[in-house]
């Protein structure tokens, strides 16, 4: 049985996880930026979803080791300082772009109120449309529908459990969530619409779901973080293979079967995603996992969230305004965005740190 550990000292810190947010959020701004055919975008937001539910489920049961309890109104305040503040101001830059005339795609107001809460990612079944360049906060969205409940669900039910049982409870609810997809692709038949495949099995939250708790799973089950055990064991190299191996054919194979990318395809990815994690922080001093802590990665991983939020609007403002062109427009954006994530990190995010400090 996995030991619980007390919370860590001042200045806990996970490797390699700001490294991830690099890869994956430059995963999304380089295929946004017109790579999309060789870039896998939405990849790059399913490692966002795991690693989220990773972080949270690794805090919150440091939380419950340290106080045998979780303070879930200190827990929904800590994630409205960390996660409001930069998502509402740069809706609010959207909308004012595009009141000034300097962005011209469709939106309306109705639209704005759903992206102010939280329903980007269902938005379409009304006809709702959000400011310029806020698609992808459908993936916020997911996340904050999730967060909701689950930590009430680790309060008083998870966190009492052995931790195996945990993951099997977990795997059980991820293979509840597959078997929805596979109606929707299979007997719905929402992966053969004429445009392709319909968008709610992409964005819709009870279609992800699964892949926040597959990072949960690892979070309760074998942490390499603060399970003696897994510290003791890291994941063996074998499969670690495996699931780079697994992620590598998801993202090779059935390129154009939509009912498996749609509905297999993501539970597979979740899977693998577990000893590639696992390694990725119980070996973060060995190769291949050392370079995720170069300093300039670890700096665009600290930046992510804002650089996740704004970069369509900046493609956007580039494409409209100066030029079409991929290098120009990249070489134009990239900095843009980067300053403004920047100023938003300086100016927002951290003083909101130091005030969530105050309901750790």
């Amino acid at each position: 049985m996995s030991q619980e550990n007390a919370a860590p000292s001042k200045g806990f810190h996970i490797p390699s996880l700001d490294g991830i947010r690099g890869i994956s959020v430059m995963i999304v701004f380089f295929a946004h930026a017109g790579l999309e055919k060789i870039i896998p975008g939405g990849f790059g937001v399913t490692i966002f979803f795991f690693l989220s539910g990773y972080l949270i489920t690794t805090l919150l049961r440091l939380e419950f080791a340290k106080n045998g309890k979780i303070s879930l109104p200190n827990f929904y305040m800590r994630r409205a300082l960390r996660i409001f503040p930069p998502l509402y101001l740069t809706v609010i830059v959207s909308v004012i772009l595009g009141l000034a005339g300097l962005l011209h795609d469709r939106w309306n107001w109705e639209g704005v109120f759903g992206n102010f809460a939280f329903l980007t990612n269902y938005m379409g079944n009304w006809d709702w449309v959000g400011s310029p360049g806020t698609g992808p906060m459908w993936s916020l969205a997911v996340e904050e529908h999730f967060y909701l409940i689950f930590p009430a669900v680790f309060a008083f039910g998870l966190a009492k459990m052995l931790p195996k049982n945990r993951g099997i409870a977990l795997l059980a609810f991820c293979a509840l969530t597959l078997g929805w997809r596979l109606v929707q692709a299979y007997y719905l038949g929402y992966a053969n619409v004429p445009q392709g495949f319909d968008p709610r099995m992409y964005v819709a939250t009870d279609s992800r779901l699964d892949n926040i708790v597959f990072g949960c799973i690892l979070a309760l089950w074998g942490n390499p973080m603060i399970d003696e055990d897994a510290k003791a064991r890291p994941m063996p190299w074998v499969w670690i293979g495996v699931g780079f191996a697994g992620l590598i054919a998801m993202l090779v194979l059935f390129r154009g079967d939509n009912a498996f990318r749609h509905s297999w395809r993501y539970t597979i990815q979740g899977l693998c995603l577990i000893p590639v994690f696992s390694g990725a922080i119980g070996r973060h001093k060995e190769i291949p996992f050392r370079w995720l802590n170069a300093k300039w990665l670890r700096w665009v991983g600290l930046m992510s969230y804002t650089i996740y939020l704004v970069h369509l609007i900046g493609f956007d403002l580039v494409e409209e305004h100066i030029t079409k062109s991929f290098m120009p427009k990249l070489l134009i954006t990239m900095p843009l965005v980067l300053l403004y994530a920047w100023l938003m990190y300086r100016l927002v995010e951290k003083p909101m740190a130091s005030l969530r400090k105050r309901y750790n």
